[in-house]
C-alpha cells in the first residue's frame, strides 16, 4: 500500500482557481493538450505555473485528450526480408557516395 502526501490547504485553493481556468479553455478548444493550455496560461494570462501541474490537473480532473486508437501508425513490417537461397548469391547495396576521378 502507498501512502500519499496531502496537499495544503492554500494549493488546493490555488488548484480550483487554476482549475476554473483549465475548464473554460477546454470547453472552447477541447483537443487543446496540457502543453497548448500551459502555454496559454502562461503567455497569455501572464500566470507562473509549472506544466507538470497542469498536467496533473487535466489528469484529476479527466480533462486530458484521448488518442484515437485507430488513427495510430503501425510499426510493424508489411514483408519479410529477402533471404538468398545460397552463399553469396544476393547483395544489398546503398550507393549514396561514389568515388571519380573528378571528386
Amino acid at each position: 500500500m502507498k501512502l500519499r502526501r496531502r496537499r495544503s490547504q492554500a494549493i488546493e485553493e490555488s488548484d480550483r482557481v487554476v482549475l476554473l481556468v483549465i475548464r473554460q479553455l477546454k470547453a472552447e478548444y477541447p483537443f487543446w493538450g496540457y502543453r497548448r493550455i500551459w502555454a496559454y496560461l502562461v503567455f497569455v494570462e501572464k500566470l507562473v505555473i509549472n506544466k507538470k501541474r497542469v498536467y496533473r490537473l487535466l489528469r484529476e480532473n479527466d480533462l486530458l485528450v484521448k488518442g484515437d486508437e485507430k488513427f495510430k501508425a503501425k510499426r510493424t513490417s508489411r514483408q519479410s526480408k529477402p533471404r538468398p537461397d545460397r552463399p553469396n548469391s544476393w547483395w544489398g547495396v546503398d550507393m549514396t557516395k561514389v568515388l571519380t576521378a573528378e571528386g
